[in-house]
């Protein structure tokens, strides 16, 4: 979950759904982009990456799988 601001305030918005973060990192751009890292041990997949746009989130990306981790 993560959060952007509009002219009327802070919106809440999902960033991925069906899985659960254990942890999360966001940063913003240059450009004012915001940029999600998230961790997880739902799945095979152990560290993921999203960024949104003016159309909205992409699709989160794996980039780092649990069988790396044990």
């Amino acid at each position: 979950l993560t959060a952007r601001r509009s002219p009327t305030g802070w919106t809440a918005e999902p960033v991925a759904t069906g899985v659960t973060a254990n942890t999360s990192h966001l940063a913003l751009d240059e450009s004012g982009r915001v940029h999600v890292a998230y961790g997880t041990n739902d799945g095979p997949h152990a560290l993921y990456y999203t960024v949104r746009d003016a159309e909205g989130w992409s699709a989160p990306e794996p980039v780092d799988s649990l069988e790396e981790w044990r």
